[in-house]
């Protein structure tokens, strides 16, 4: 699969070019070089330096155009759609498609036409086409939510959201192999708690992933953001009010453990 997407060098969207050569150091220069060196490790079956690739240009401190954006979010998506995390796909997609409704992405079929056609489905559910559209959860990209930045720690003035519970990791304990470095490993994972104390699962993105490329931590990484969209929250508060945040926490790796606090 990973051939054809090497073959593979044009934007995913169909008005991304005004992301392609922007001076670094320009308004989203940093970022368009980011994207580009995503799509190249991508091609080359390389998913982790991809997706750290990818998460700085979701920052909106970094300064990225919405074309940068969007087509990071779709890049972010067929990272999840090689590693088999169709949940992961979807919320990729329907970020991209929270800043461009009328978004066009034939770079997609490049990779699989299945692709295209889920987005062209989430698009569809979006405009309310899908039964029961109206009672699904809201999903907003991190970069459009309105929140406090908790990342190291929260402004004056407010009190940082509090994990009240988190469902145990499901995931294949027995290919875990104790010879294989490094026995302990660590994520850290930032993402947006609302003031429903929900976690926005678009917003979800790893800043560091010291884990090895190895089968056994791929399934724990998996198992662990599949747990944290599960997770409840007391909101952050500032002063009596409930309020949106922007946190992250750091995921160790403990053989043996199967619960891990977020």
């Amino acid at each position: 699969m990973f051939l054809l997407a090497a073959l593979f060098a044009m934007s995913l969207c169909s008005g991304a070019a005004g992301s392609q050569g922007v001076p670094a150091g320009a308004p989203g220069g940093d970022t368009a070089d980011r994207v580009r060196a995503a799509r190249a490790a991508l091609s080359r079956g390389r998913l982790d330096s991809a997706e750290l690739l990818l998460t700085p240009a979701l920052d909106s401190a970094n300064l990225p155009s919405v074309t940068q954006r969007v087509e990071a979010w779709l890049l972010l998506g067929v990272v999840r759609y090689y590693r088999g995390d169709d949940a992961g796909i979807a919320a990729a997609f329907r970020a991209a498609l929270a800043l461009d409704p009328a978004l066009q992405a034939p770079g997609l079929g490049a990779y699989d036409q299945s692709l295209m056609r889920m987005l062209e489905e989430l698009r569809a559910a979006g405009a309310g086409g899908g039964a029961g559209a109206a009672d699904s959860p809201r999903v907003v990209p991190v970069a459009s939510v309105e929140a406090v930045r908790c990342v190291p720690s929260c402004p004056k003035g407010v009190t940082p959201p509090r994990v009240q519970s988190m469902p145990g990791l499901e995931f294949n304990e027995a290919t875990f192999d104790p010879s294989s470095p490094p026995r302990n490993g660590r994520m850290v994972v930032r993402f947006v708690v609302t003031a429903e104390g929900r976690v926005d699962s678009a917003s979800i993105v790893i800043v560091v992933n010291t884990l090895p490329f190895e089968t056994f931590y791929m399934e724990f990484k998996q198992a662990y953001l599949r747990a944290l969209e599960g997770a409840r929250f007391a909101p952050a508060r500032r002063g009596d009010d409930p309020v949106a945040a922007v946190v992250e926490r750091v995921v160790q790796f403990r053989p043996g453990r199967r619960t891990v606090d977020p």
